[in-house]
């Protein structure tokens, strides 16, 4: 799987003082080989790299899934720290919302499941 959206200015987009197109420079005279080197090895290195931070995300995904506490935490704690890089302090304050409202729910469970154990192995209820 290939992802190839990509915003980076390998090429020009507009046209150079004086109102000449980018596909209009040059046209007649091919990139040379070694940049159309550097380009493919570029795509190719992009390519590589999305394709570990699929498999990066897919890892944490699967230790949420399987509920671990700890994965949970490291989870959150990653796109926090991915989010604010990206400068996203609104996504930074909706995961940190989701990592309390996780944490209370995780504590009323732990502290139901001790109830539902006392109230079923207790000798009072036999």
């Amino acid at each position: 799987m290939k992802h190839k959206n990509y915003d980076l200015p390998l090429k020009m987009k507009e046209p150079i003082e004086g109102g000449v197109p980018p596909s209009d420079i040059g046209a007649h005279v091919p990139e040379s080989p070694e940049l159309q080197l550097y380009r493919q090895e570029l795509q190719d290195q992009l390519d590589r790299l999305c394709q570990y931070i699929i498999k990066s995300a897919r890892h944490r995904i699967k230790g949420v899934k399987k509920k671990n506490t700890l994965a949970i935490q490291k989870a959150l704690q990653g796109e926090v720290i991915l989010s604010t890089a990206w400068g996203r302090m609104d996504l930074v304050e909706n995961l940190l919302a989701r990592g309390r409202e996780i944490s209370h729910i995780i504590g009323q469970i732990a502290q139901l499941e001790e109830e539902d154990y006392v109230n079923r192995f207790s000798s009072t209820s036999r």
